[in-house]
């Protein structure tokens, strides 16, 4: 009984004399002139004004392209133009002639060359000499996206252009670029080819778009015309040149594309790859003896066809190309944003940049001698209000710079 007693006073004792309270920790280790250190806290009004963003630098391997209307900001237009790369060294196979064979035993030569009643669906391409070089079936052009902004089903159409003037570094980046500088608008002849489209496209099977390997796209297939004098023109200068058909060369022939919105409004595809498709017909051949292959099928004569296939050779915005994009925004609903004086706005892209003032000479004279500990800018964030379903939010994070 006495231990039992005996216990529980040791446990009063030990809760009596514990203290987490460590705030003097430490404290007697300093000298004591400085244990009476004091510190102060001092604000500074800092000022707004919203000002024009003006043309931004915007090199980006992304293409915009859309339109979207803010009950606030108005209409916000993208669209973007590009080069595409000519991969070095590409090469278009040569024409089947008895045999696919070339000089190192390669099958190489299997494009089509007969001009008769089963090959009038591509059109064949000729050397100054007459001597069929090639074929062109069509152009097609796909453009990928990952993401976009605004509503997945609003209806919207989209148009291409080739540009008739090669696009340079210097100018090519800003924002407020003009496409009418690059491409002929008057002529109806550089238009290559119009599609409709919604950002989510219900034609295709859930199951598919549910994979983690899909990748939406918008399909454009050049005017048969635009392909045909296109194609021409490539694969002539491809089989001029052989291996040394490289971007310069290629620039001559094809100096790129405008990717404009002219129907819809809702919704902004952010394309992460532009890839023109030049489509040619080929034989199936056997790689060890150069012939070609037969169908297994007859026909209802009897009679078995050749064996045929489209091959296509692929030019893709990268890197090592230009590619800009002209953003466009409503100028007067900017303007009377901009006008407000209750507060100021920040609108991107290439809309509104928020101007901060810092006192620097009230902060400078007042705090003279101190020893500034931290400092921290504070500005309140007051999000418009709206019942849109798709509207503009509040950017993750905002980038300081100094104004020079």
């Amino acid at each position: 009984m006495k231990t039992k007693y005996a216990l529980i006073v040791l446990l009063a004792i030990t809760f009596w004399g514990c203290d987490d309270n460590t705030a003097g920790l430490g404290l007697g280790m300093f000298p004591g002139s400085d244990q009476n250190i004091n510190g102060k806290l001092s604000t500074f009004d800092v000022t707004t004004e919203s000002v024009h963003a003006g043309e931004i630098y915007a090199m980006t391997n992304i293409g915009y392209v859309g339109k979207f209307t803010d009950e606030i900001f108005g209409t916000y237009q993208a669209g973007f133009l590009a080069e595409l790369n000519c991969p070095s060294g590409m090469t278009f196979p040569g024409v089947y002639d008895g045999t696919a064979l070339d000089e190192e035993k390669k099958a190489t030569r299997v494009m089509v060359g007969d001009d008769n009643e089963d090959n009038k669906d591509v059109t064949f391409i000729r050397d100054d000499n007459n001597k069929i070089i090639g074929n062109i079936h069509t152009i097609e052009l796909y453009l990928w996206y990952s993401s976009y902004f605004g509503d997945s089903l609003t209806a919207c159409r989209l148009s291409v252009y080739e540009l008739s003037e090669n696009l340079d570094t210097e100018h090519a980046y800003y924002t407020n670029i003009n496409p009418e500088n690059y491409y002929d608008h008057a002529d109806p002849n550089s238009l290559l080819g119009t599609k409709a489209y919604t950002a989510v496209d219900l034609s295709v099977k859930d199951s598919i778009r549910n994979l983690s390997t899909y990748v939406p796209s918008v399909h454009v297939s050049f005017r048969d015309e635009a392909a045909k004098e296109i194609g021409k023109e490539i694969i002539k200068k491809a089989n001029e040149l052989g291996v040394n058909l490289d971007n310069k060369e290629f620039r001559k022939i094809f100096k790129g594309i405008y990717v404009k919105s002219d129907y819809g409004d809702g919704t902004v595809l952010y394309i992460n790859q532009a890839q023109m498709n030049v489509v040619y017909k080929c034989y199936a051949v056997d790689t060890i003896t150069g012939l070609k292959l037969q169908k297994k099928v007859a026909e209802e004569n009897g009679e078995y066809k050749d064996s045929t296939y489209y091959g296509y050779r692929t030019f893709a915005t990268t890197r090592e190309v230009i590619q800009a994009n002209q953003l466009e925004n409503d100028k007067v609903a900017i303007q009377n944003c901009i006008n407000k004086s209750e507060w100021t706005y920040l609108k991107s892209p290439a809309g509104i940049f928020t101007q901060l003032t810092l006192p620097v000479s009230q902060i400078a004279e007042k705090l003279q001698g101190d020893t500034l500990n931290a400092v921290k800018l504070g500005i309140p964030i007051y999000n418009e209000t709206s019942d849109k379903k798709f509207g503009m939010s509040t950017p993750n994070n905002v980038l300081l710079i100094r104004k020079k």
